[in-house]
Parts: structure tokens; sequence; C-alpha cells
């Protein structure tokens, strides 16, 4: 079901010859749950018991290795996350991932959580300070209103 993972197994590369792929830029466990998805052991609805952090790493595999079910199963829970539940580092994590993966639906939930955030002290601080983080692109896209005096 992976492109990338079918050649690499069956071109002549290093891989088919050792019969063994070495995945450096990813845990034991995302990539363990990344797998068992894709070969159908676990399902969409054990993606939903996991925290948004573990739910962007399966997302960054399956966009690694063109696993386009997983990459839109991903996308769906992130988008379903409450705001509650969420914290200001998964919501930046989630805005790279949108910019880096070309998914604007990422970038627009994170554009949500800010708004929504924003209302209590403590919550103005952290969305200041993350905007200060983010790159100007963002400010461009999504808070183009704060420049139209």
């Amino acid at each position: 079901q992976s492109p990338v993972l079918r050649k690499m197994l069956t071109i002549d590369m290093a891989e088919k010859r050792s019969g063994v792929i070495t995945i450096t830029d990813a845990s034991y466990d995302s990539l363990e749950l990344f797998l068992k998805l894709l070969y159908g052991s676990k399902t969409p609805h054990d993606l939903l018991q996991l925290p948004a952090s573990d739910v962007l790493k399966i997302l960054a595999l399956a966009h690694k290795y063109r696993v386009v079910f997983l990459m839109r199963i991903s996308c769906i829970v992130i988008m379903t996350y409450e705001n509650e539940v969420m914290n200001v580092q998964q919501i930046q994590e989630m805005y790279h991932a949108g910019r880096l993966f070309d998914i604007p639906d990422l970038e627009q939930r994170a554009f949500q959580w800010l708004k929504w955030r924003r209302g209590s002290a403590q919550g103005y601080k952290e969305v200041l300070d993350l905007l200060e983080e983010l790159d100007e692109s963002f400010m461009r896209k999504c808070c183009s209103f704060l420049f139209k005096f």
C-alpha cells in the first residue's frame, strides 16, 4: 500500500538485497503504529485514542511513504480534536505539518485554535508568543485582516 516501500523492496536497491529497511527518522512506537495501520491490525479508531502530537507523527510517515489513505485519516482525526485537549506545542506542530505537507486545512485549524485560545489572559499570551514564532506567511494567510486599516 506504500509505493515508496514497495519500490525499496522490488527495485535493485540495498533494501531489496538485504531485505531490511532502515528508518532512522521515526520512533519505534510511531513506526510500529504506522505499520499496524498500514497492514490492518490497527484501525482509525486507534488513532482517535492518541494525542494530536502522535497522530501528527503518523501523518508525517504517511506523507513520506505516500500512503494517501493514512494521510487522509490522520488529517480527519487531527481536525476532530476539541480545542480544550490541544496545547500550543501541538498547534505549532499542526501548523508546520500543514505547511510542510501542503495541507491548508491543518493551517486553518491552527488558526481556529488561536482565535479560541486568545479569550483568557494566559491564552492571549500564548497566542502572542506563538505568533512571534510562526512565519510571515501565516500572518499574511490567516491574519491579513490585522493589516487592513
